[in-house]
């Protein structure tokens, strides 16, 4: 029998708590929340958790509320809560927009963070892919529902300990594995609970670490992995993998001729690479290109960075060769014997449409994150695609054409270092301290990345820094970026 406190909106059909006509939406949630002694309230508060995770996960299902309508969950949700016993935390509807309601405190930024957690009701992360990754960062409470579970701890100061145990935020109180990740240097501690877990169903946790030594693991809960970093902003350097040779160079060589070889140029070592195929390579916007040929009929390009290191690639005779820069950043000119084999800024003739599953890889690896996290971030941006809906998008060439706000919104999502900067910059307009110099340094850092992430999904166009540091020249257009400083959502404008 329905309570007389727990009832249907008769517009949305969805629940409402007294006599507020307010669209609480959203599935009954499986488990109990708190130890009220009003089983109404419970059910309430479980099925207003629920809305509240579709809302900030962008759900096409769920009906989205008005401004006031969601002014006033955030004030019944926070009631609730500190009827149930969490008065500790506390909803501020003065944030405004949907991601403006998250818990003081707590999390707080976007609708996912950059593991492709939700936002939950407890000052706590909430994640339930099949397969989660996720880093430790600091302090926080994460909970997951996830069938492989994978956790990422940099610091070799960091000493994790792992238990099953009892939760009793849920009523009932249920068995949880707990992980506890403490790093004494920063003097912070995340907590992470992994629910329904089970072994026997082939539920598994694997902790990578440094050492083996920093995991603690009495009852062989979890499996042990050795943490090797991921260098911010990295790229693979070639779309196959080189053999390395006895004089220190790479061969590459694709199994059929006719296929091409894409490659990123990496700063940080001096790289020798012999290539037996059309190339397509991509340089960093502040790279210098210079071309020439040898005796024996190979194309010689040489990619100097900015840190002083070297690649040169060497394209075999009878081989064609298409090289991604910023035409002024050509060094010498390009030999007339070389002028019916080199291009520039634009893609082989053979190519035909671009490999999505390689841009994808090339993107996962720039940006740390995984698959499941592409897709959460997909959902979060309002793409409104599947991955390989976004795949195709790619080979297609579909997806930067044209560059729009939901694609950066989408790569903002994504990309951690990207997210810090937009935070960084966001913070700094509204905390009203910080000078125009040190904006313009922000926004060019965030400009870059969005270069580097543009130039990963579309190696066929070229992305140059505009004239305005908010200015991005793509293929000769000037695209206008810029961040609303209320909800932190990007906006762009071609002029």
């Amino acid at each position: 029998m329905e309570s007389n406190r727990v009832r249907q909106s008769q517009v949305t059909g969805t629940p409402v708590y007294d006599s507020k006509a307010l669209a609480y939406g959203g599935q009954t949630a499986t488990k109990s929340l708190g130890g009220y002694s009003d089983p109404a309230l419970v059910q309430w508060l479980e099925q207003a958790t629920a809305y509240y995770n579709a809302v900030m996960a962008g759900d096409p299902s769920t009906p989205a509320p008005s401004q006031q309508e969601w002014n006033e969950f955030l004030a019944q949700l926070q009631w609730a809560q500190q009827q149930l016993g969490y008065g500790q935390q506390a909803w501020d509807p003065s944030l405004g927009g949907m991601g403006g309601g998250a818990p003081l405190g707590g999390p707080q930024q976007g609708q996912t963070n950059q593991f492709g957690g939700m936002a939950g009701t407890m000052d706590n992360w909430v994640y339930t892919n099949g397969k989660s990754q996720i880093g430790f960062t600091g302090n926080g409470t994460h909970d997951i529902w996830s069938n492989e579970f994978i956790l990422d701890v940099a610091p070799v100061s960091a000493q994790v300990t792992i238990e099953m145990t009892t939760d009793t935020r849920f009523q009932p109180p249920e068995e949880v594995a707990k992980i506890v990740v403490t790093d004494p240097a920063t003097g912070t501690e995340a907590v992470y609970f992994v629910h329904d877990f089970d072994p026997a169903a082939g539920d598994t946790i694997k902790i990578n670490t440094p050492d083996a030594g920093q995991l603690r693991d009495a009852n062989g809960i979890a499996t042990w992995g050795e943490f090797s970093q991921v260098a911010e902003g990295s790229k693979p350097e070639s779309s196959i993998p080189g053999e390395e040779q006895p004089d220190g160079s790479l061969l590459y060589e694709p199994e059929f001729s006719g296929e091409i070889v894409d490659f990123w140029a990496q700063p940080g070592e001096d790289q020798k690479h012999v290539v037996y195929a059309d190339a397509n390579i991509s340089v960093k916007p502040s790279d210098t290109v210079e071309f020439s040929a040898n005796f024996g009929g190979d194309v010689i390009v040489k990619v100097k960075h900015s840190d002083g290191s070297t690649d040169t690639y060497i394209v075999k005779k009878g081989y064609n060769v298409n090289v991604n820069v910023n035409e002024e950043y050509i060094e010498g000119d390009i030999p007339s014997s070389l002028a019916d084999r080199v291009t520039i800024n634009g893609a082989a003739e053979t190519t035909g449409t671009m490999d999505g599953d390689a841009i994808v890889e090339a993107l996962l690896a720039a940006t740390g994150r995984t698959e499941a996290q592409l897709q959460s971030a997909l959902d979060a941006s309002g793409m409104n695609m599947t991955l390989e809906e976004f795949k195709a998008a790619l080979s297609e060439g579909e997806l930067t054409d044209p560059v729009d706000a939901k694609l950066l919104n989408f790569l903002a999502v994504l990309d951690p270092a990207l997210a810090e900067s937009l935070n960084e910059l966001k913070n700094s307009w509204s905390d009203g301290e910080s000078d125009n110099e040190d904006i313009e340094d922000i926004m060019e850092d965030v400009r870059g990345r969005m270069i580097e992430l543009l130039s990963v999904l579309d190696p066929n166009s070229i992305y140059s820094p505009g004239q305005g540091v908010g200015e991005i020249e793509i293929d000769g257009e000037n695209l206008c970026w810029s961040i609303d400083a209320g909800s932190g959502d990007l906006t762009a404008e071609y002029s």
